[in-house]
């Protein structure tokens, strides 16, 4: 929760200075950080998962020929009422001390200014932090008390805001004091007399957006919470459908919480929030009828029912990739982490160039996917396959049994230099039908159907033998593989559910609501020993 309001805390911050300093100033030291429900918060401090504001989204930017100096990006309503939480009379308390030590000549502009500014918004500031206050004063005891958050939040905000005031560089610090601050309290944000108006007989609305957040906050209370978000997305709020949605994947994987969560990602998806195609995308990987994994243990029968399935069967499966998509074309990281981790395990259309390509530009990769990606790379480094990286380290040990066969030698376990070298020779997919997936990442990656051949070649005992692999896709992302020498085929298993088989040589099952746990059973480095 302090994040949050410390994030809300920066953006005034940013806004009060606007027309005063130069965007790249002000931006120098401020962080990106991902908040709940994949919301993109600014912050002045670092951490994990966050990266600096450099190469993200600008929450101001500068117009050239513009007298109004830097343009702040619009805020939604309910950032703009959280802003209404703090005491600007303080703030420009400070602001006015300071300006008085510096720059005397400049107070009595600054002070008719912010006088001006006052007597406008005085009023609809305070009806709008009483609504704040009734607002949240249905939460008692717990992790959050409405009473007591209700004056501490504001407070919290206020101290932050003035200490950023303080902080400002002496060469910015004079633009604010003449005219740089007044012309900001003339930007929309800042119009509070508006923004009442704008809520006027919509209050319950908002207050359900405010009650959802901190119902979400006290976790003892996990209903209220839902009841909250459910009501704030009912008046159309995106961030409270986005809610709705992790709290009921968070809940028991009824049939009634999954179609919930899809039918409120699908609402945000069609206001526009590329972050729903994540969700939705979970909501399907989710559900029991799309895993194989049945209490803990692989159930073959329905591997096979669903590898079957067919077009008409896929409809949700192809909703959910396509959305999972465009999520992450937007650059939102956990759809692009949750697609690489997909991809890693599906065969057939270059996965690991793909994988490669959602990766390359994550900041603060988890160590998991750090891993991840080392694993691609290696395998890129050996060429272009259809296999994909997983289904590559699976398949390697049948490649050093094939080689072994040929060199028919009896110490193959005393070499020290087995190791995977090239892979060539890569046939294009015969007789394959394709899952029909239009999106640029994912179109012809998924083979319902088709086989292929590659040639791999591998160090064995100081010598290199060449195996020709045969692949046959089988309809849920992954493929039978086998060599020439071999009398039936060894089966890779993967899919958009993906589950694994519970065999000796397989990984745990997958966890599909944390990417992070995502289990790589395969080495780092490839040195396969037999």
């Amino acid at each position: 929760m302090a994040v949050m309001w410390r994030a809300f805390v920066l953006v005034v911050f940013l806004v009060c200075l606007h027309a005063s300093t130069k965007a790249d100033t002000i931006l120098a030291e401020v962080w990106v950080c991902l908040g709940p429900g994949g919301t993109e918060a600014f912050t002045d401090q670092g951490g994990p998962g966050c990266r600096q504001r450099d190469n993200s989204r600008p929450a101001v930017t500068q117009p050239s020929n513009s007298t109004q100096g830097v343009q702040q990006r619009p805020l939604d309503v309910g950032s703009r009422f959280q802003l209404a939480l703090i005491d600007y009379e303080q703030v420009h308390k400070v602001l006015i001390e300071r300006c008085s030590r510096s720059y005397p000549d400049s107070v009595p502009a600054l002070q008719a200014a912010i006088g001006d500014w006052q007597r406008m918004n005085r009023e609809p500031l305070r009806e709008l932090r009483d609504l704040w206050r009734n607002g949240l004063s249905a939460f008692r005891g717990g992790a959050l008390d409405g009473e007591k958050q209700a004056g501490v939040i504001p407070n919290m905000m206020t101290t932050n805001m003035k200490d950023q005031m303080v902080k400002l560089g002496e060469g910015d610090f004079k633009k604010a004091c003449y005219g740089g601050f007044a012309a900001t309290l003339r930007n929309p944000a800042l119009d509070f007399v508006s923004l009442r108006e704008q809520l006027r007989g919509k209050e319950e609305t908002y207050m359900a957006l405010m009650r959802s957040l901190a119902a979400k906050a006290n976790s003892s209370n996990g209903e209220q919470s839902l009841t909250a978000a459910r009501q704030c997305a009912s008046a159309g709020n995106v961030n409270c459908m986005i809610q709705a949605v992790e709290l009921l994947l968070s809940a028991d994987k009824t049939a009634a919480n999954l179609q919930e969560a899809r039918e409120w990602a699908r609402k945000a998806l069609s206001k526009g929030d590329q972050r729903s195609g994540f969700y939705l995308a979970n909501a399907y990987l989710a559900d029991p009828n799309n895993r194989f994994i049945v209490d803990g243990k692989a159930d073959h029968a329905k591997y096979e029912t669903l590898a079957k399935r067919t077009i008409t069967q896929r409809t949700e499966q192809i909703e959910a990739l396509e959305a999972l998509a465009g999520s992450a074309q937007t650059g939102f990281v956990p759809a692009k982490l949750l697609l690489a981790t997909l991809l890693y395990e599906q065969s057939g259309g270059a996965p690991a160039e793909r994988v490669a390509q959602l990766l390359k530009d994550v900041a603060e990769l988890p160590p998991i996917y750090q891993t991840l990606k080392k694993n691609t790379e290696v395998v890129l480094a050996l060429g272009p396959s259809h296999a994909s990286p997983k289904l590559v380290t699976d398949a390697m040990m049948t490649a050093l049994m094939g080689a072994a066969g040929q060199a028919q030698r009896k110490d193959i376990g005393t070499c020290k230099d087995v190791k995977p070298v090239k892979i060539s020779n890569v046939t294009p997919l015969q007789d394959v039908d394709w899952l029909p997936l239009k999106h640029p990442l994912i179109a012809n990656s998924y083979p319902l159907k088709g086989h292929w051949t590659e040639d791999w070649t591998v160090m064995l005992c100081n010598s290199s033998y060449t195996v020709h692999m045969q692949f046959q896709a089988d309809g849920l992302g992954g493929a039978y593989h086998m060599t020439q020498a071999q009398p039936a085929p060894l089966r890779n298993v993967s899919s958009l559910s993906p589950d694994v088989s519970a065999a000796a040589s397989e990984p745990a099952p997958y966890v599909p609501h944390d990417p992070i746990q995502f289990p790589l059973d395969c080495h780092e480095t490839l040195d396969c020993h037999p």
